[in-house]
């Protein structure tokens, strides 16, 4: 706990509950997965909440400190074993944990202008008609993909915005593209067990037959993670596609 020039009072801890009370100006609303790290700024009466987000990825992150330059950034540091903890630069070394955990320092700028309007950050919190906005103006936006190589809807289909993954599934190139570990959005969908999300992809023409680069369809991926519930759906395809080869 820390206080700025003004006495704000300024919280940094860790948490696995979902709905932990963030602020609608948070670089990251949804909880990740695992255990990830809060950061709370509250008046200085205790009686407001001023800012509250999540930061973190799918594992568990552990924050070690926090301060306050003289123009009221925060600076975060700690651990993690989130290889898709953010944020992060862009210029970051490695997208990928290199030990068992980690170190990391990040800087924080609650009215930041470049993470209000990163179209990744709308996929994920299902602000659709913001994402419309940004690709209406910026088209290529929907080629552009994330350090993983993952593209909005890889995004989308993770963190299951349906709305959103139906208005991407209009971009066709984007169905069946696969990220930097060769997992397309049918991976993800049936990996979280994101099943309605995964028939609708099917439905648009995703393939069942492409591979990661572990050498696993999706119905694999499926079985591994214990989704029972669209097997069967992704057996079908794979015997109609048998049948046309025949």
């Amino acid at each position: 706990i820390i206080t700025d020039k003004d006495e704000n009072v300024y919280v940094l801890g860790k948490t696995d509950i979902i709905d932990y009370p963030v602020t609608a100006n948070a670089i990251d609303e949804v909880h990740n997965g695992g255990r990830d790290i809060f950061m709370t700024k509250l008046d200085p009466n205790l009686t407001s909440l001023h800012y509250s987000t999540f930061i973190g990825g799918s594992g568990t992150d552990i924050q070690s400190a926090i301060w306050i330059d003289q123009k009221n950034r925060i600076y975060i540091s700690g651990f993690t074993n989130s290889d898709d903890f953010l944020p992060m630069s862009n210029n970051n070394e490695s997208g990928k944990v290199k030990g068992t955990y980690d170190m990391f320092i990040c800087r924080l700028d609650p009215v930041s202008e470049k993470i209000a309007k990163d179209p990744f950050r709308m996929a994920k919190l299902n602000r659709l008609d913001a994402l419309k906005t940004v690709i209406k103006a910026t088209p290529g936006l929907l080629k552009k993909t994330d350090r993983y190589g993952r593209s909005l809807l890889h995004w989308a289909v993770r963190y299951g915005n349906r709305e959103i993954c139906r208005y991407l599934l209009k971009s066709r190139d984007l169905i069946d593209r696969a990220d930097n570990q060769g997992l397309t959005a049918l991976h993800l969908a049936v990996m979280f067990k994101e099943n309605e999300i995964a028939s609708d992809l099917i439905d648009a023409g995703a393939t069942v037959l492409i591979k990661d680069k572990a050498g696993n369809l999706p119905i694999h991926t499926a079985s591994f993670h214990g989704n029972a519930a669209i097997l069967g759906r992704l057996d079908k395809e794979l015997n109609q596609i048998e049948l046309k080869n025949r």
